[in-house]
């Protein structure tokens, strides 16, 4: 941005801070070489190792070695374990792409490293900082189809596979007994946790800990393993090792009675001893007492800080009332997004079991007729409605996150990509500050770059091509959104060329994406939904920035998985718009639930548009379709039972009328014939799994008050696969 606003020259002081950031990042390398030369064996989630050449290590087995033992133990009994070599694109960073965030977001991974990929042997004059020149390795407990749907978007850039949990087996070991100075070991971390306090607390408990979990594991005691860790979580968060000194007691007892049953006992690697390995845990021991070297005058102060504490806590109790009023109050609270994921699923089963109690209240009347008991029940649930709907809504706004969280890479892509281009391109962001659930904005950030370089590909035209036109040189690109009822809009506009729709029909004629006969009776709004379809593009050759044919159709894909849709705008010579409708919440779905042949179903309400009598005497034949006029519009009538191939005709009520659900299926309206309504009703929607997953009529499915499961249905996919 500097560099543009001071006709490409820099201030003086960017030379000073690139040569700090250079040398910064330099260090960093450098003491991953040196950990992964050493053979570091490090903890941390992420780990770095060498690799030959920039090139990834080919041998599975090499790299698995790296996985820490807590890890591997955690995942050596899980089956369907998938393998992830992610290798970005030097220039990905230009593209708006997050590579970190992406592996880091990877479904159910639980262990990752990073290789080099380029400067092997390079000066750190000459090292580009703006180029990406690291890949990442990783393991997933997901699916090998959800993987690669995460990971869709880059899939020229990852390899994955399928590996056995045999991989991570420790090699076999030498049989070793429990000897006196295992136990001698063990006794020594409790001095190790007696000094655990104040800054050194974390990083003695673990230490403590992983020797004890080490020694556990040398005698093949892995439920152990998991008191160890529940022990450590507890001692941290509580900041309080105390617990611990019991506990390794506890610890050294169980593996006595080992050594008395001479059980037989894995031990250490074939390439040491046991002797090594206890004059090496002995030196580590003695390495952590040479940094106290006066035992008594710690103990000392420790007795003393804690004199001055206590004193310190009955000087606060006596403080007048006044003093904690002045204090200063705190405004922010950090908290995980993992517990406030918690608490919105709690909230969400709260909804069901509100919903138990117009259960319970329709059983007291009509099954033990007591209609005064039925409306206390009927009061109560009100109340607990109007709590429960303020409790979500209250969490739903600690889930929301400002759109501008997205919105701001967006200036630096698209002034890389339309240089690129030769565009001349004036981006324009507006509602900034509009918000929705984080799950909606983490999924929104893919689908809306692929829009962005539509926009500059197709949409803007070049400068030359502006002149002739009439236009001004420089385009226009305008990313909003706001606020409507509740959803959350997202337009993505240009004042480009725009779509010409009987360009789009031809094309899709000519790749074989629809028939002749749909060719001549699309129109041409309707053409423009074909857009959508897999493997459609309206550009003559590919290039770095579009014309692959995935862009528009994983758009309208990650739209819909998140419950939301897409829709175009356009007109010839003067623009497009896209928008993309969102809810802004995805934790509780509103649904119509419906009956047709004695069996109930739901329907999301966001694709509602009203539910009405129609008499069988107004429905009319149209080139064999039955339909029906309302509000002055002509709407197709299908039956759910033929839909869902059930052999039985939708019947109809007292007054000969049958009951229509008339349904907005993108831009057109189509009407659902049922046996009859039954309410709306908020649900929890559980997508399917395993070989329903594949159908995508089915939305999923839901737990209803009484604890009978309602099937909820995918309406839009009825006429899609039509």
């Amino acid at each position: 941005d500097q560099l543009e606003e001071n006709d490409g020259t820099f201030d003086q002081s960017c030379n000073e801070t690139a040569v700090k950031i250079t040398s910064s990042l330099n260090s960093i390398l450098q003491e991953a070489g040196n950990k992964a030369e050493a053979g570091d064996d490090t903890k941390d989630e992420l780990q770095v190792h060498d690799e030959k050449k920039g090139e990834v290590d080919s041998d599975l087995k090499e790299i698995i070695a790296l996985v820490p033992e807590d890890i591997k133990n955690k995942i050596l009994e899980k089956d369907g374990l998938v393998f992830i070599t992610y290798t970005p694109e030097p220039e990905c960073f230009y593209k708006g792409d997050d590579p970190f965030l992406m592996i880091r977001t990877v479904p159910k991974v639980v262990w990752g490293s990073v290789f080099q990929t380029e400067y092997p042997d390079i000066s750190k004059e000459d090292i580009d900082i703006y180029r990406c020149a690291i890949g990442f390795n990783a393991i997933s407990l997901a699916s090998l189809e959800e993987v690669d749907e995460h990971l869709q978007y880059v899939s020229d850039q990852i390899k994955t596979e399928h590996f056995s949990a045999e991989l991570l087996e420790t090699p076999k070991k030498q049989s070793v007994t429990a000897s006196d100075e295992v136990f001698e070991i063990l006794d020594a971390q409790k001095e190790v946790l007696e000094f655990a306090s104040g800054e050194s607390l974390d990083g003695k408990v673990n230490a403590a800990l992983n020797v004890v979990s080490n020694i556990v594991m040398l005698f093949e005691r892995k439920d152990l393993i998991a008191e160890i860790d529940k022990m450590k979580e507890q001692a941290l968060s509580n900041k309080d090792p105390a617990s611990l000194f019991s506990f390794v007691d506890y610890i050294i007892d169980e593996l006595k009675e080992n050594k008395e049953d001479e059980a037989d006992i894995p031990a250490v690697e074939e390439e040491k001893g046991h002797d090594e390995v206890i004059s090496e845990q002995k030196q580590e021991i003695s390495a952590q007492k040479e940094d106290k070297p006066d035992i008594e005058e710690p103990i000392e102060e420790i007795k003393k800080a804690k004199e001055k504490d206590a004193k310190a806590e009955v000087s606060a109790q006596n403080e007048p009332v006044l003093n904690h009023e002045a204090r200063p109050k705190i405004k922010l609270l950090k908290v995980d997004t993992d517990k406030v994921d918690r608490l919105m699923n709690l909230v969400a089963e709260l909804v069901v079991a509100k919903n138990s109690l117009l259960y319970l209240s329709k059983k007291a009347e009509e099954m033990y007729e007591v209609r005064e008991f039925s409306q206390e029940i009927k009061d109560k649930y009100s109340s607990f409605d109007r709590i429960i709907e303020e409790m979500q809504d209250a969490v739903s706004e600690i889930r929301m996150m400002p759109v501008s969280v997205i919105f701001q890479r967006f200036p630096r892509l698209v002034r890389d990509i339309s240089k690129k281009l030769g565009r001349k391109v004036n981006l324009r962001l507006v509602g900034e500050e509009t918000e929705a659930d984080k799950n909606v904005i983490e999924a929104l950030s893919e689908p809306l770059i692929h829009l962005v370089r539509n926009s500059l590909d197709h949409g803007i035209e070049a400068p030359e091509e502006r002149r002739q036109k009439g236009k001004p040189e420089v385009g226009n690109l305008t990313i909003s959104a706001y606020q409507e009822a509740d959803q959350v809009i997202i337009e993505v506009a240009d004042d480009g060329r725009g779509i010409d729709p009987e360009a789009v029909k031809l094309k899709a004629y000519k790749k074989g994406l629809i028939d002749e006969e749909r060719l001549e009776k699309i129109d041409d709004q309707k053409a423009l939904d074909l857009i959508f379809l897999p493997g459609f593009s309206t550009a003559e050759s590919i290039s770095e920035v579009s014309g692959r044919g995935v862009g528009m159709d994983v758009v309208k894909s990650t739209l819909e998985r998140l419950n939301g849709g897409v829709s175009i705008e356009t007109e010839l010579g003067k623009g497009t718009k896209v928008k993309l409708h969102l809810p802004l919440s995805m934790a509780v779905t509103k649904v119509m639930i419906i009956e047709s042949a004695e069996q109930t179903f739901g329907i999301p309400m966001d694709i509602v548009v009203e539910s009405v009598r129609v008499p069988k005497g107004s429905i009319k034949k149209i080139k064999h379709q039955d339909a029906a006029v309302l509000r002055g519009k002509i709407i197709p009538l299908y039956s759910l039972n033929s839909i869902l191939g059930i052999p039985y005709e939708q019947i109809s009520n007292e007054d000969n009328e049958i009951a229509v659900l008339v349904l907005s299926i993108g831009r057109s309206r189509v009407g659902l014939v049922v046996d009859t309504f039954k309410g709306t009703m908020d649900v929890i929607l559980k997508p399917f799994q395993g070989v329903l997953a594949s159908m995508s009529c089915y939305a999923g499915s839901a737990i209803l008050g009484d604890g009978s499961v309602l099937i909820v249905l995918n309406p839009k996919e009825f006429w899609h696969v039509s």
